[in-house]
């Protein structure tokens, strides 16, 4: 009887507990090409009368997210984990946390994944589960390819870059990925954005050994990234083509710099408008 009594209290409560801890798994697409960024953001929501504390103890993180390949197999994670430290969620508020899933697990094969997170909340007990998320990584295709030196600390590499685009309906994307093949290293993966494959992305490294892209992202619309040899962004800007069209060209010094054109602002600035009609001369006094 007492067993029996025991597991009906239990039965009663846990939908209780469950209902006033929520927990939200947000990506931001389903289709991400091999080797980029996943950030997935997870949210969890406090509906309950009282304080939650969301903390680390030594070797259980209070976050850590499932990704299971389709065939069944677990991804294993990078390292020790997620350590997301302390947070003290106030009843009616939410907490949410950013996690790139390439750097924390092993996505390192195309194919779907099935991705949850599960968060356990000090003084309640239990692990909280969020929604599934399908994700789909894929290969892309390459379109341009370039090995060159570099030099770091005066220690000397090779590094390969590469241009490279997915298809996501409705748009086909353009990425950079920047690798050190024979070492086995990928210094990055970054998505330059949407791109119009009728008119090929030009591409240029510098003496700095940076990479210059240039593309057309919409009619009239051009797109030019800076990218460091560790993939990081060091400038972008837009261009048009009303008066002659934009390109790349690399100086006898090693420079390389946009000619033709007109810069309308940076990269997120707003499609350019055609230029008015010619405004007559002001009349004369």
């Amino acid at each position: 009887m007492t067993r029996l009594f025991l597991l009906v209290v239990t039965a009663l409560l846990t939908p209780s507990v469950s209902a006033q801890v929520a927990v939200q798994l947000r990506l931001e697409r389903e289709k991400y090409l091999l080797y980029e960024s996943i950030p997935a953001v997870v949210q969890v929501n406090n509906y309950s009368a009282q304080a939650f504390l969301l903390e680390d103890q030594e070797s259980a993180p209070w976050l850590r997210m499932q990704v299971v390949r389709q065939d069944g197999r677990r991804v294993p994670p990078v390292g020790p984990g997620i350590l997301a430290g302390s947070q003290r969620i106030e009843p009616g508020q939410a907490v949410a946390r950013e996690v790139d899933l390439v750097a924390f697990y092993q996505i390192r094969e195309i194919g779907r994944y099935r991705v949850n997170a599960t968060v356990r909340v000090a003084g309640v007990g239990g692990l909280f589960a969020s929604n599934e998320r399908i994700i789909e990584v894929l290969n892309g295709r390459v379109l341009w390819t370039k090995t060159v030196g570099v030099a770091e600390e005066g220690k000397p590499r090779l590094s390969t870059y590469s241009l490279l685009v997915l298809r996501v309906e409705p748009h086909d994307w353009l990425y950079a990925r920047i690798e050190d093949a024979q070492a086995g290293v990928i210094y990055g993966v970054v998505r330059l954005g949407a791109s119009v494959l009728l008119a090929p992305p030009r591409a240029e490294t510098d003496k700095e050994s940076n990479l210059h892209v240039l593309h057309q992202v919409a009619p009239r619309h051009y797109r030019y990234a800076v990218l460091s040899p560790r993939a990081a962004c060091v400038k972008q800007a837009s261009y048009s083509d009303f008066e002659s069209r934009p390109d790349l060209a690399r100086e006898e010094g090693g420079e390389v710099k946009v000619v033709g054109g007109e810069l309308i602002g940076p990269a997120g600035a707003q499609r350019p408008k055609p230029p008015g009609p010619p405004q007559p001369p002001p009349e004369k006094p």
